[in-house]
């Protein structure tokens, strides 16, 4: 029978039966072509060499796959010029030369690789009773045509993994359309110098702050100018910011303990948080003879990742140290909030009415609504650096005691920060 609206078929092709096959659909297409143009010459030939069959997929019909049985035929090309001798017949209106899918459902494929990424297009293909798989939608997506970069003012340019931390590519966005013109297999100077060459038009280019990117736009493209980009601006600008209130800590007056019985536990700290500096001091110039180190063998001409592995350092790690000019500077640690600082003035007050234990203060606290474990008490209670031994009875801190270097470990911590010699807010 000729062609139907439900499966509409080019000229002198003709639909000769239909049946079902399992869970498909075959509908069986006959060509009445009688010439072909050689693909090789372009000249037309009406010597049939033989027939052969075709199946490629088509949409599908009611949620079932749709599968054209096509006989075509394979002709001579009598051209002594023609590398061609024997060519196979074109019907580029259904189907494109070794395709196993026609040309309606390799439109589909791409419309739906393009909204839904592959392994998505291959999911809403299996419910639409297309089977299709992830590599197919990918192939079908590379088979779409590169439409041309044309005038472009404004270029972003910034890198990509293609494996993270082994080889990366450059990617270059227009700007003013927010679509990607391309892509260079690498991140060099020369290939980036090369591409801005061949478009003189470039007035800006937004980079990212490597040199390799600085280099190849100053020297592809001297007559545009360059800028960060938006995000290594906000960057810049948040680094900025951490690094002085890191280095210049906002000047809050403290507040006045509400308790006279804070004031006793927390001046019993004062010989911990001495500890504590001269520990963190001892860490600080531990570290800097490490960037010393760092800088003395980048200058003896060893690369970073020898000096990560000679020194067990991230390269991470030694790129940040050889980037600081001159002595590093000590960075002050900011104290974790805990769940026991709803409950410090009660704390305060039974240790120095009693000296209860942590099981004792954990049923108090969670009266008082304490959330947390048994454990935090514990820690606050019996911290390692002032644990008494077994035959030992905690005492209170007095007077007499506060001024002895002695004081901490002859008693209990209250919370953990006194262990680090942290202050209460």
């Amino acid at each position: 029978m000729p062609t139907t609206p439900f499966l509409p078929l080019p000229e002198d092709l003709e639909i000769i039966g239909v049946r079902e096959a399992g869970n498909q659909v075959e509908i069986q297409v006959l060509s009445h072509r009688s010439r072909c143009l050689c693909p090789g010459c372009s000249l037309p030939s009406q010597a049939i060499h033989s027939y052969y069959r075709r199946h490629p997929m088509e949409l599908p019909c009611t949620g079932r796959r749709v599968r054209i049985v096509l006989s075509v035929k394979k002709f001579f090309c009598h051209n002594p010029d023609c590398p061609r001798k024997v060519f196979t017949e074109r019907i580029p209106e259904l189907i494109e030369p070794s395709s196993r899918l026609t040309t309606r459902l390799r439109a589909l494929i791409q419309a739906m690789g393009v909204a839904f990424n592959a392994n998505g297009g291959t999911r809403l293909a299996e419910q639409m009773g297309v089977q299709v798989s992830r590599r197919t939608v990918l192939f079908s997506l590379h088979l779409l045509p590169v439409p041309p970069v044309g005038q472009i003012k404004r270029v972003g340019i910034d890198d990509f993994a293609w494996k993270r931390g082994v080889r990366y590519g450059t990617v270059l966005i227009d700007l003013d359309s927010h679509r990607i013109i391309d892509i260079l297999a690498d991140r060099e100077t020369e290939s980036i110098k090369q591409w801005l060459q061949f478009h003189p038009e470039i007035e800006m280019i937004s980079r990212d702050r490597g040199g390799v990117y600085a280099d190849g736009a100053a020297q592809g493209a001297p007559q545009a100018i360059q800028c960060a980009d938006r995000w290594h601006l906000c960057k810049n600008l948040g680094d900025a910011v951490e690094s002085y209130l890191k280095h210049h800590p906002l000047a809050i007056p403290a507040s006045t303990p509400a308790l006279e019985t804070k004031e006793t536990v927390t001046s019993a700290s004062t010989y911990e948080q001495r500890r504590q500096q001269r520990r963190a001091q001892v860490t600080f110039e531990r570290k800097q003879a490490i960037v010393e180190k760092v800088r003395e063998m980048h200058r003896q001409g060893i690369s970073g990742h020898g000096i990560a592995a000679e020194l067990h350092l991230a390269r991470g790690t030694v790129r940040k140290y050889l980037q600081t000019e001159g002595p590093i500077r000590q960075t002050p640690r900011t104290r974790q909030p805990s769940l026991l600082d709803p409950h410090y003035d009660y704390l305060c007050q039974r240790w120095n009415e009693d000296t209860p234990t942590a099981l004792q203060l954990f049923g108090e606290l969670q009266q008082r609504g304490f959330q947390g474990k048994l454990s935090i008490v514990k820690d606050a209670r019996y911290p390692p650096s002032s644990r008494t031994p077994r035959h030992e009875t905690p005492t209170k801190i007095t007077d007499h005691q506060e001024s002895s270097p002695n004081a901490f470990s002859k008693r209990v911590a209250l919370d953990p920060r006194e262990k680090r010699g942290e202050a209460y807010p």
